[in-house]
């Protein structure tokens, strides 16, 4: 079961925020040591990964850590250009 629900144009994915984590602790990392190396809180990172707001630095922090880009972390969240 997905669980991911819209709230106007907001998407919020529990789902992939759990994976996050659960990505980042096999990796030796956390939410917080991601939140701490861009000096800012532990609950700006994680209301970022869970969609409730939208940083592009964050977003790349996190996509880094656990090895993908913002673009195939969150496809939702980015719009594809269509026009090639």
């Amino acid at each position: 079961m997905i669980r991911s629900r819209q709230i106007g144009s907001i998407v919020l994915n529990e789902q992939t925020h759990l994976w996050i984590k659960q990505t980042l602790v096999t990796k030796g990392s956390s939410l917080g040591q991601i939140a701490r190396s861009e000096g800012v809180t532990t609950s700006t990172v994680s209301i970022v990964s869970r969609g409730y707001r939208r940083s592009r630095r964050l977003e790349l922090a996190i996509a880094t850590a656990v090895d993908l880009t913002p673009q195939a972390l969150w496809p939702e969240r980015y719009f594809q250009d269509t026009e090639a």
